[in-house]
């Protein structure tokens, strides 16, 4: 907690601070029903079991986002349904009842950092208010919810606030923290963002069983299973084709992306091309100036090659300072335009302590120079190393043409 920069701590402990007053107002002020203790249990036992019986799981998940960024937590759907189905104080009680089990799992596991914990449950029960408050201002009665206009309203506008607090504060602190590149670092994009989604959006569910038919609640358990179960194959699938270095894809992930999108040109009898890409002196740049600032070099080249190309082309580290490229239904003059332009943009990158980085590049076309996928990439290695032999920072296609 001390370690983290002086902004973040202040942020942290004001949060904490301002957390703690409003949850046990809320907590002194409320006037909880005895279906309200019912619930409070039920979703205690719930949460709890859950937890316990997805532990190994959870881990797991908990792991691999540590190397791949932020990830939406389970939590979400006990939180938010606590959020719609109990008084405000009594909902952030139970945030912090469930935040206190899993720090009694992280110490028993001896994992994980209890400042962040703590400071996640803050956020967590601070977007549990609103959204309770948000609700409760659109349906005031107990044991109500999403009737009519109004209520979906309600729950629609708890469901946006409980989202965009959590993130905003935790992607702050992040920010703060770990001052990445991107700002977004820290945010929840895509895959994740979708996966949280989904998960308030079972939190509902589970508000309106808790509140209808509360032995059907454990149904929930079923489907959050489900979901978070495939969120993991997919991350695990993700790790195993992802270089972890740049972001993009590795050989073998590279491969099969390339392969299948080989196929379908050979279908459509389109054009493609191969683009073989190797920095130059790059074993004389990380003995010069080390190998973190050769990191540097690869992750900024990534991007650049991840910016300039199309989203869906196949981009890979093949390996070292190599990277690869497949470019489908593309004509030969374009794909030497493009090599062109990458040579130029890789030429333009600036660093602070390396000098300029340059690349050789070759470039194999469908089906010119090839039609299967170990000819193209052969051929645009051979044309790679052509480049290099007349004197580097250039383009060579497989034809042996000389770039103009």
């Amino acid at each position: 907690m001390w370690a983290t920069p002086w902004p973040a701590r202040l942020i942290i402990l004001i949060l904490e601070a301002a957390v703690t007053l409003l949850a046990a107002t809320a907590l002194l002020h409320g006037h909880p029903t005895h279906g309200d203790f019912d619930r409070f249990a039920l979703l205690v036992a719930l949460s709890a079991g859950y937890a316990e019986a997805g532990d190994r799981v959870e881990r797991l998940r908990h792991y691999l986002a540590a190397s791949t960024g932020t990830w939406a937590s389970p939590v979400a759907v006990w939180c938010f349904a606590a959020a719609l189905t109990l008084p405000a104080g009594w909902a952030g009680l139970f945030v912090v009842v469930l935040y206190g089990h899993r720090l009694v799992r992280e110490h028993r596991h001896q994992t994980g950092h209890p400042h962040r914990l703590i400071f996640t449950a803050a956020t967590v029960v601070l977007a549990t208010l609103a959204a309770s408050t948000l609700n409760t201002a659109a349906i005031p009665s107990r044991g109500v919810l999403a009737v009519g206009l109004p209520g979906a309203i309600g729950v629609l506008a708890a469901l946006l606030a409980y989202m965009a607090i959590n993130q905003s504060l935790v992607s702050t602190v992040v920010y703060i923290v770990t001052r990445p590149a991107n700002w977004r670092t820290g945010m929840l994009t895509g895959d994740d963002l979708a996966l949280e989604l989904a998960t308030l959006v079972l939190g509902v569910l589970t508000a309106e069983a808790l509140l209808h038919s509360p032995l059907m609640t454990p149904l929930v358990l079923v489907l959050l299973v489900v979901i978070h179960r495939s969120s993991l194959v997919r991350r695990l699938q993700h790790g195993a084709t992802t270089d972890a270095k740049t972001g993009l894809l590795n050989a073998a992930g590279w491969r099969q992306l390339a392969q299948r999108q080989l196929r379908r040109v050979q279908r459509g009898r389109n054009g493609a091309a191969v683009l073989m890409i190797d920095l130059d002196h790059f074993k004389k740049l990380n003995d010069t100036y080390g190998h973190l600032a050769g990191d540097t070099v690869l992750r900024a080249v990534a991007d650049t090659l991840a910016r300039e190309l199309r989203g869906h082309d196949a981009v890979g580290r093949f390996g070292g300072e190599e990277f690869v490229v497949f470019l489908d239904g593309i004509a030969p003059a374009t794909a030497l335009t493009i090599c062109t332009r990458l040579n130029s943009h890789i030429r333009e990158l600036r660093f602070d302590d390396v000098r300029q980085v340059t690349a050789s590049i070759g470039l194999a076309n469908y089906p010119a120079d090839g039609r299967h996928l170990d000819d193209l990439i052969e051929a645009a290695d051979v044309a790679m190393y052509r480049a290099k032999a007349r004197g580097r920072d250039q383009t060579q296609r497989a034809d042996a043409a000389i770039t103009p």
